[in-house]
């Protein structure tokens, strides 16, 4: 799971609001899992014209889904403890590989809302334990996106030369290195723009994109929506 964790799938960790009246969601190109580390809220969702639906979860609940149609969220933290959630953006054959090595037996996988289960649990309570242990509290820290893309640097880094290596890649996570890395470099701009009042030049800047024209272009492709529009 280390390795898994720090290489072939994308973990983001989040400090929630307490009270959220309505988040975007686009649709996601791979699985996405959402496991609810600390606190409890009552999270709902809405796919656009039908009806809010919405459950009580607690810490050690978890979201899998893969919808390709946008949909709506809103949540209520309840009690004194912060509300944090991961991401984990991953192929389902990374995570059935992982629950076999775990429990000997494999799974299937399936979408899931704010239900739990153990194994699950213990996979992601490593992968967490190691992101606090390599970045500390900052544990949505993502490293280079404001620099070029270069896949020999990547490539050599590894051990590898460019075409093993992009192979073995797309392997484990289903995307072309490049496509890997403007998926990173748009999840770290939805979470600014969600989460902080800086400008969309400010953050188009920090994923590497100098200009905003080119950023709002490459932002609505992959999200759906532009820059301003998701934010609001």
């Amino acid at each position: 799971m280390k390795t898994a964790c720090s290489r072939a799938m994308l973990v983001q960790m989040f400090r929630r609001q307490r009270t959220e009246h309505s988040v975007q969601v686009p649709a996601v190109a791979e699985p996405l899992l959402v496991w609810i580390m600390n606190g409890n809220a009552r999270v709902e969702e809405c796919v656009v014209g039908e009806v809010w639906q919405g459950k009580d979860v607690h810490a050690g609940d978890f979201y899998l889904t893969a919808t390709d149609v946008p949909y709506e969220m809103r949540w209520q933290a309840r009690g004194p403890e912060s509300f944090d959630v991961m991401h984990v953006y991953l192929g389902v054959s990374l995570l059935e590989d992982a629950v076999v090595q775990e429990q000997g037996r494999p799974c299937r996988i399936r979408e899931t809302e704010g239900e739990r289960d153990e194994v699950i649990s213990q996979l992601l309570e490593l992968c967490r334990r190691e992101l606090l242990g390599r970045h500390g509290t900052s544990a949505c820290f993502l490293a280079g996106l404001a620099q070029p893309f270069d896949l020999t640097a990547i490539a050599q880094a590894a051990g590898l030369s460019k075409y093993h290596f992009s192979r073995q890649f797309k392997n484990s996570t289903g995307l072309s290195p490049s496509r890997y890395f403007i998926r990173l470099c748009m999840q770290r701009a939805r979470q600014l723009l969600a989460d902080t009042s800086r400008s969309i030049i400010d953050i188009g800047l920090e994923v590497g994109y100098s200009s905003p024209g080119h950023f709002s272009q490459i932002f609505r492709r992959e999200v759906g929506l532009s820059p301003s529009h998701y934010r609001q």
